[in-house]
């Protein structure tokens, strides 16, 4: 992927322009998501207006300081919506055809997703010119989505493909958030992350390097045991920084922080494929500057290949320092590229993957095993491996949050690049919602509320909302099961399965 230029291109030149009413329109197929908080479609903001949130666009080259916005949504970390939008597929070379992204397609996307209600967008200046895009087609929604319909996330920090394009300095981080605000016309951000943390941070121990150090650590139960210590994550070591590379990280963090202070940033997080370094770089945070991370977000992690992130969360809820307890409040853990860049699905992955031939040749396997099995049997119909592992990624979205049953225990980013793929998000999130309510009218069958003590996953939408149980989905549900064990059992023969590949890579 190409390093960011140092001057913007005009929006003309990366997105053709577009007014509301030259968009045909998409007609959902079925409910929007129900637990997403939304605005109804063609409601608009009120006086004609089509800003996007900022009141003079932010043309004087810094964002405004005050800003008065009307809170339609609650904060990010209980409104978060099940499924985000990703926006990195409107970089170009990142997966996309950039003939595609330049049309009129990113518009009609964007407007179904947010009408299925997935109101939050993840994106980064790395994903050039995803963020100039963005700003274009948010103020063309802007009559029937404005601003404060969605949360906007975006990154910072990283400029390029190697070490050397990022910048973690405190006035770069400042420059790159009002660069932001201005690219995306808007005068605040709900969300922003320090990007892809493992290039700036020390790489401790195995943490980053290739192999099962994530998975050897959450099997390990001593909290002062040999893979703990090596990662740097015993108890001992929670305010330890191991070097210039970790300091960068606090002084960038610091300087979101006072960008939050001022009213600019909502939330402050990070964001990496390393779980130990992710790990270890939030109790960082919070024991060097005694303020908690809001946001974590994982990528790869939580996919047929690797499937880690869901035991990592108990590690991230827990307050590094008991001293402190008082002032801790666990960050919201996001998910990240169900397909693992492109590694899941039948096309394969970009010539840039990490994923070493082998494990490739794996996942190529696993697709005509699954190709073969609907081919000997017609009747059993089994799910494509793009298919079963956006399902598979998408796990936890459909399921509540035991202390917060509004919430969703994994909310799930996820990227997309035309309106058919949207349709095929929310088909997918419903399949896993049909397998979760049956699961859960099961296990009341089995045994009272009382004896399970509420212990049992519920689904984040139940029976009793109005959402009916859909019996095709949860036939698609079962096959889905299937399919999943056959990815998993072809990967677990190739010696890959719950593999990190190195990040950053040796020739980063």
């Amino acid at each position: 992927m190409p390093r960011v230029p140092a001057v913007d291109p005009s929006p003309d030149e990366v997105l053709v322009k577009a007014e509301l009413d030259d968009l045909v329109p998409e007609a959902l197929r079925g409910a929007p998501l129900a637990t997403a908080p939304r605005i109804s479609p063609r409601q608009t903001n009120g006086a004609g207006s089509s800003s996007n949130g900022s009141s003079n666009g932010s043309s004087n080259g810094s964002v405004q300081r005050s800003r008065s916005r009307s809170r339609h949504l609650p904060p990010f970390k209980q409104g978060c919506p099940p499924l985000l939008i990703g926006g990195n597929g409107l970089g170009e070379g990142m997966y996309h055809s950039d003939d595609v992204i330049r049309g009129l397609e990113p518009y009609r996307m964007f407007r179904l997703a947010l009408e299925y209600g997935m109101n939050a967008i993840d994106t980064s200046p790395y994903y050039h010119p995803s963020e100039i895009r963005l700003g274009r087609i948010l103020r063309t929604l802007a009559p029937q989505f404005p601003r404060h319909s969605y949360y906007l996330c975006t990154k910072a920090g990283r400029n390029g493909p190697n070490k050397g394009d990022f910048d973690y300095r405190a006035q770069s981080v400042r420059r790159s958030v009002e660069r932001s605000c201005r690219r995306m016309e808007t005068t605040y951000l709900d969300v922003v992350l320090m990007h892809d943390v493992e290039f700036v941070a020390e790489s401790v121990g195995p943490a980053q390097a290739a192999g099962f150090a994530a998975r050897d650590l959450i099997a390990e139960t001593d909290d002062d045991g040999p893979v703990h210590m090596a990662c740097g994550l015993a108890p001992a070591q929670a305010g330890k920084s191991f070097g210039q590379g970790d300091d960068s990280i606090l002084e960038a963090v610091a300087e979101l922080f006072r960008l939050k202070d001022e009213g600019i940033v909502d939330n402050v997080g990070i964001s990496g494929y390393p779980l130990p370094t992710l790990l270890r770089l939030s109790r960082l945070v919070f024991a060097r500057l005694h303020r908690p991370l809001d946001v974590v977000l994982s990528y790869s992690h939580h996919t047929l290949q690797s499937d880690l992130l869901v035991a990592y969360l108990d590690h991230f809820q827990r307050c590094p320092l008991l001293s402190e307890e008082h002032n801790w409040d666990p960050p919201r853990v996001l998910n990240a590229s169900p397909f693992s860049m492109g590694l899941l699905t039948d096309d394969g992955p970009p010539t840039w993957h990490p994923a070493p031939l082998k494990l490739k040749h794996a996942c190529i396997n696993a697709a005509k095993a699954l190709q073969q099995a609907s081919t000997l049997s017609p009747a059993n119909q089994m799910p494509s491996l793009t298919q079963t592992a956006a399902r598979f990624g998408m796990r936890g979205s459909e399921v509540a949050r035991a202390d917060a049953p509004g919430q969703a225990l994994l909310p799930t980013l996820v990227g997309m690049r035309d309106v058919e793929q949207v349709h095929a998000a929310v088909d997918a999130y419903r399949v896993l919602l049909a397998g979760a309510q049956a699961a859960a009218a099961a296990a009341a069958a089995a045994a009272s509320h009382n004896d399970d003590n509420g212990r049992r996953p519920r689904p984040l939408v139940g029976e009793d909302t109005g959402v009916e149980r859909d019996a095709a989905a949860y036939r698609r549900y079962e096959a889905q099961e299937r399919a999943e064990t056959m990815v998993r059992d072809e990967l677990h023969r190739a010696g890959f399965q719950h593999w990190s590949w190195a990040s950053p890579g040796g020739d980063a």
